[in-house]
């Protein structure tokens, strides 16, 4: 009762804080670190006070401190129906819960936002796009895609990620990320300048991006031309574009993407139908 208590006054009972919270927790040890975070949490949701990631960090960090190798808030569109209430308790919780991943974690999942929302992603492309990025370190007795899927495995039991569909050994074949998520993530990458993601009417791209995401889901074809501009700091481009084919009578929609690592072997393409770029 205690705790269901503090966890129904940190989350609002709103579902999917409470899910957070229990993938949050799940890595903290009862009841000493359980009682510290819940207690940051509750200050943190307190109407009195606004949300500080920076002090909910330093408590999460002080209380790890070493015994959890972890394997070792400006919301957009996807927030900003929820109620007032609601939005404070997602925001506490979620910030909680992504402060408390190690740095290398912390950027395999900022990589969700460079996709659109709702969208299902392969396990396998994942991991290899991690390491092409440099995210996964070697690790004694494991291969680099070994450890790649540890961490997704960790996302998973944080309740960040989602699990779609299952292999039939029992490892990951699909993820998502919840919508109610995508927003928070998406916040987090423009601010800290880990990706630029931009609708395709408008890509106005700074020379310092390092990593450029392009969706357009409204069924045209575009040219979009870089060819003019010179961006010296560019490690990752990410395309998505769901394209209407004027000339099939069905006017069936291609889904096509297009995943580029700059200076790099690795090159993902499923399109036939991609505009061109010069």
């Amino acid at each position: 009762r205690y705790y269901g208590g503090l966890v129904h006054e940190i989350t609002g009972g709103y579902p999917m804080a409470i899910v957070l919270l229990a993938g949050l927790l799940r890595f903290k040890e009862k009841p000493l670190q359980w009682n510290a975070v819940l207690q940051q949490l509750m200050y943190g949701n307190n109407g009195t006070h606004q949300v500080q990631r920076g002090a909910v960090l330093q408590q999460l960090r002080s209380e790890n401190n070493g015994t959890q190798d972890a394997s070792e808030c400006l919301p957009n569109t996807q927030i900003t129906n929820l109620s007032g209430d609601t939005r404070r308790a997602m925001e506490v919780v979620f910030w909680a819960s992504f402060e408390d991943l190690h740095n290398d974690l912390r950027s395999c999942y900022l990589y969700f936002a460079s996709y659109p929302t709702n969208s299902s992603h392969p396990a396998d492309q994942l991991v290899r796009m991690w390491i092409g990025e440099g995210f996964i370190k070697a690790r004694r007795g494991k291969t680099m895609e070994e450890v790649g899927h540890d961490y997704l495995k960790e996302l998973v039991l944080r309740c960040l990620v989602e699990v779609e569909e299952m292999k039939a050994n029992g490892g990951i074949q699909l993820v998502r990320v919840h919508k109610s998520l995508m927003g928070f993530l998406e916040s987090e990458a423009r601010e800290t300048g880990f990706m630029e993601m931009h609708d395709i009417h408008d890509v106005v791209v700074p020379p310092s991006v390092r990593r450029l995401s392009v969706q357009s889901d409204n069924g045209k074809r575009y040219n979009i031309t870089f060819a003019s501009k010179k961006f010296p700091k560019l490690r990752s481009f990410i395309c998505r574009i769901n394209i209407i084919d004027d000339d099939i009578r069905k006017k069936e929609k291609t889904s096509s993407m297009m995943s580029i690592r700059i200076n790099s072997s690795m090159i993902s393409s499923s399109s036939s139908h991609l505009g061109s770029f010069g």
